[in-house]
């Protein structure tokens, strides 16, 4: 109801929408086709199930695994910061619909006592919940990404001696 019958004071703030709309349809788009790439007869699918043959040599079959866990490393990181990113945006826009300030980057929109018909109270209640979910959720994913960046760096980095004495 708001991406379709919001009226943003703002051009920008509709553009942000509009572009935003677009980027979520394309990221899942993105994340269908990660997922028909992992079935046995995607590219990666297929990477993974030759790294399983027995009759190639180890360090054939760990070359390839690896290349795997690279590929579907490299994609899934950058789907999901992607992810994170339009969830902020969404939540940025929302927290303007709904408590805008003058000057602010996004503004509320000129007819919010109007979408959600007589249930208009019901629908705000509604944008403010999906808004927490929105930023608790964009909060959530960003903490364990940098939580998972912080124990791949610690098994990157060398081990460290104390000296004794």
């Amino acid at each position: 109801v708001l991406y379709k019958e919001g009226e943003f004071y703002k051009s920008e703030n509709r553009s942000d929408l509009d572009r935003l709309h677009h980027d979520l349809e394309r990221l899942l788009t993105e994340l269908a086709n990660l997922e028909v790439r992992l079935r046995p007869t995607g590219d990666l699918g297929m990477t993974w199930k030759q790294s399983q043959d027995e009759s190639i040599p180890a360090e054939a079959a760990t070359e390839r695994r690896e290349s795997f866990v690279m590929v579907l490393d490299n994609d899934a990181n950058a789907l999901v910061h992607r992810f994170v990113e339009a969830f902020r945006t969404l939540g940025d826009i929302l927290q303007g619909v709904l408590y805008g300030t003058l000057g602010g980057r996004y503004d509320t929109i000129g007819n919010l006592a109007e979408l959600g018909g007589s249930r208009s109270d019901a629908y705000v209640r509604k944008l403010e919940e999906v808004h927490v979910k929105i930023k608790a959720a964009a909060s959530a994913v960003a903490d364990l990404i940098n939580l998972e960046t912080m124990a791949a760096q610690s098994r990157e980095a060398p081990p460290t001696f104390e000296r004794a004495g």
